[in-house]
């Protein structure tokens, strides 16, 4: 571990120059020194730039108390332990100055307490003439950018304790601007779970700096693009663009939570939020989406409801439909299974989900259970009131909660053959032996009488969930065969004898079955 503090590790300008990528530990044994580390000529095929900062306290005019120079084209990580200064009172210089575009990280020193850092610049002057009065007149920024230094991007602050202030530069951000063709911009700025107060007179908290135009005249034309917040306490005198959690997020906004007990239990839309509270003054400064949300402090519940760009501490949210997410069934064709909706809280509500009440409807008419029938339905719910929010009044519902399950075209054992053929003897349709019908089909005209060759008979399903129009087709048509009579049985008929005066008939032979003359006799001559 380097201490700073000591001349013999730096040089007899007071710097400490790293021109290599590795890992350095530095500390001043919490002792005030003006001694600087600046980094420099570093390529991109070296590794990573590891910075540990124990307790150092850096407090110079002679520049930035550390320095990342713009030939440094490799990743700089700064762990923080302990309480840890980066000051400067040069007005030109920011505190931790970074004028490359590689990527800047600040985290904590890994398992050890949240570091601290308080990187800024706190130059003073005597704006006026023969005023004795000193007045603060910091031009770069607490982080970021000198003054006059055209662009600052790529710094993630992580889980740690950041204060950052400047007077004319940003807190974070870019340093003031004051030549012709130079606007002070920045951009990728993100701040996770981390206590960051940023604090500019003239330019943002976080963003731009102060810009001026030609002839001297105030210009805020310096642009800032993609801040990230997410978790944490982020406290600035402005943000110089919409905040949003990732790149393509929501916007976010303030909310103002008062923690003054410190309480070290605290959940937003029952998450847990870290840290708690702000360390200057004990509230939170959580930026949330643009929706009511839910808090818990210690053991107290709050509602913080949304309006017009700003949250209120209010008693109990008003539910509306707008708070749900609805997805319908994912397979929409009757089945004989349930098919339930799901309706989600947009926002994890506490213990909201078990106080929902999924209703639906056929035709406007109220079920029991869920649906499985086919049929066009429309799903309305009912929610008792939970902690953060009052009962529902009525039902809720929206025009596109609805969905439509479709009939099936699979009826259970559909006959797969349209044919029977059956002997003469089979007379009607309920004499067919056996049963040539599936499982749960029946006749429709069981009666029915069958001539000899084609007739037509229809079944019909008959299963628990016929007739409700869960199928398309519930009938089918038979061809019924019948075969004609082979005339197994014969007999004579309409014999006569002859007499002496009068001729006979030899008979006709007929089917004692079918009745049918298979043959016809002949006349038998009279005797005399």
């Amino acid at each position: 571990e380097i201490n700073l503090s000591a001349n013999s590790n730096v040089d007899n300008t007071g710097i400490y120059t790293i021109k290599n990528a590795g890992t350095y530990r530095f500390t001043s044994n919490e002792q005030g020194t003006a001694n600087r580390i600046v980094i420099q000529n570093i390529n991109s095929n070296q590794g990573k730039v590891e910075i540990h900062l124990n307790n150092l306290n850096i407090n110079t005019s002679n520049g930035p108390a550390l320095y990342i120079m713009d030939s440094v084209k490799v990743e700089v990580l700064i762990y923080l332990q302990g309480n840890n200064e980066l000051i400067t009172t040069n007005k030109s210089s920011a505190g931790l100055q970074k004028n490359n575009s590689s990527l800047l990280t600040i985290s904590n020193e890994p398992g050890k307490d949240t570091g601290c850092l308080d990187a800024s610049n706190k130059a003073m002057d005597q704006p006026f003439p023969f005023s004795t009065k000193l007045e603060p007149a910091g031009y770069g920024a607490g982080i970021g950018s000198g003054m006059n230094e055209s662009f600052v991007s790529n710094i993630v602050i992580s889980g740690v304790s950041v204060t950052a202030s400047s007077t004319s530069g940003a807190g974070i951000g870019s340093g003031f601007a004051s030549n012709a063709g130079i606007s002070g911009n920045c951009s990728d700025i993100t701040i996770s779970n981390s206590t960051v107060t940023a604090t500019s007179t003239s330019g943002a908290g976080i963003g731009s700096g102060h810009t001026l135009g030609g002839a001297g005249c105030t210009n805020t034309s310096g642009t800032c693009s993609d801040i990230f917040i997410s978790g944490g306490s982020v406290k600035g005198s402005s943000i110089g663009c919409i905040p949003r959690q990732s790149q393509n997020g929501s916007q976010l906004y303030l909310c103002e939570i008062s923690n003054t007990s410190s309480s070290t239990v605290t959940t937003i839309d029952d998450k847990p939020w870290t840290p708690s509270s702000h360390l200057s003054d004990g509230n939170l400064y959580a930026w949330l989406t643009g929706e009511d949300h839910f808090v818990t402090v210690g053991s107290e519940n709050r509602c913080y409801i949304f309006t017009s760009g700003t949250f209120t501490q209010q008693g109990k949210h008003t539910i509306t439909i707008n708070d749900f997410n609805f997805n319908p069934p994912i397979d929409l064709t009757y089945d004989g299974k349930p098919k339930p909706v799901t309706v989600i809280p947009k926002v994890s509500f506490k213990d909201m989900a078990e106080n929902i009440t999924v209703k639906y409807f056929p035709e406007d008419k109220l079920i029991n259970g869920l649906p499985v029938n086919a049929g066009d339905y429309t799903v309305k719910i009912a929610v008792n009131e939970g902690d953060f929010y009052y009962p529902t009044t009525g039902d809720l519902s929206d025009p596109n909660w609805s969905f439509t399950i479709k009939k099936s075209d699979n009826t259970p054992n559909f006959p797969l053959k349209n044919t029977i053929f059956v002997p003469w003897s089979c007379k009607k349709v309920n004499e067919i032996d056996p049963d040539s019908l599936p499982e749960n089909w029946e006749w429709q005209d069981s009666t029915k009488d069958l001539n000899v060759g084609d007739n037509t008979a229809t079944a019909f399903y008959t299963g628990e969930d016929a007739n409700k129009g869960n199928y398309n087709t519930e009938t089918f048509t038979y061809t019924i065969t019948r075969e004609a009579c082979k005339h197994p049985h014969t007999t004579e008929r309409y014999y006569s004898s002859p007499s002496c005066t009068s001729s006979g008939y030899s008979g006709d032979t007929y089917c004692t079955d079918c009745n049918k003359t298979l043959s016809y006799g002949y006349t038998i001559s009279a005797y005399g």
